[in-house]
């Protein structure tokens, strides 16, 4: 089976298939930035993806059956999906390889640029909020804490997308109103698993975890520690470190790492500021390592945002 043939993706470096023959790809729609797609096979599989992709991208996944990773080549981190599991995420750029292997396979996926998603841009429910915030911010985002089981309503979507009887634009208006559907009942689902991470979390210290972020996107160019961001806000270490992750889905110390990259990559992009001068604006006596900090947050040297 030609697989650039059935995933006629201009990102993808490479394919690999442990069984090509009993690997069966659809690829039901592909227009414009938005396409979705599923794959299958009825016996033992193992298939592999070399990815680049350069611009942002928001994809809803979904592991009927089988077990799916994702390892960024600059990262040793391997994110996984297991089997009746879904994730809701953006990724701002990935330079990496995606699999998924099992004695069946069996999954479903929907990829959007930035011209679709934003459609989808409403944030009455705090899941939803958090979740544009960060992709405001160029910033890897998911919608739920860890990933999430598939819900009978989920299935039936995906089956009636695996299945549209329409053609031409009312394929489109199809596709685009079943997709938002599908979203939703992610983010609802999101929704109630973010109440149960954080319900055991007093009023008390939720205000003081905001504070401890808030105190930390005001001093984001400072030395800062664990030790000063407590005495700051009151909270004993392990409340912090446990509250932190809990409220906001990421620990203090990427949290704070996320905020002077992001910064750092804005100086770059929107000043005459040099590599130099930009790792001494975040307190570097050297160079070399917020060269390599920089590589590792974002996949590139930064003297490539320079050229």
């Amino acid at each position: 089976m030609d697989f650039y043939q059935h995933f006629p993706l201009t990102n993808i470096q490479g394919i690999g298939l442990e069984n090509p023959d009993d690997m069966s790809a659809t690829i039901h729609l592909s227009h414009d930035g938005l396409g979705v797609f599923s794959a299958s096979s009825q016996r033992y599989q193992h298939a592999w993806v070399t990815d680049c992709q350069t611009e942002p991208i928001l994809t809803m996944y979904f592991s009927m059956v089988g077990i799916c990773q994702a390892k960024e080549k600059h990262c040793p981190k391997i994110y996984e999906l297991r089997h009746n599991h879904h994730i809701l995420s953006f990724s701002p750029y990935f330079e990496g390889m995606y699999s998924v292997k099992g004695e069946r396979i069996d999954t479903f996926g929907v990829s959007m640029t930035e011209r679709h998603f934003k459609r989808l841009m409403v944030s009455e429910l705090d899941c939803l909020q958090r979740f544009w915030e960060k992709v405001s911010r160029s910033e890897e985002a998911d919608i739920a804490p860890f990933p999430l089981p598939i819900t009978p309503l989920q299935k039936i979507l995906i089956h009636e997308l695996q299945h549209c009887a329409y053609t031409g634009e009312m394929k489109k208006l199809f596709y685009e109103s079943k997709i938002a559907e599908l979203f939703l009942a992610q983010a609802l689902q999101a929704e109630t698993a973010y109440g149960m991470t954080t319900q055991d979390l007093s009023s008390p210290d939720r205000a003081r975890l905001h504070a401890a972020k808030a105190f930390i996107e005001k001093n984001m160019l400072e030395p800062l520690n664990m030790r000063r961001i407590c005495q700051e806000t009151g909270l004993n270490d392990f409340k912090l470190k446990k509250g932190f992750k809990e409220l906001f889905g990421t620990t203090v110390f990427e949290y704070f790492t996320r905020l002077r990259m992001e910064y750092a990559r804005k100086l770059l992009l929107d000043t005459s500021h040099h590599v130099n001068e930009v790792a001494y604006t975040l307190g570097y006596g050297d160079p070399y390592n917020f060269t390599k900090a920089f590589k590792k947050h974002f996949g590139y040297l930064p003297s490539k945002l320079k050229v």
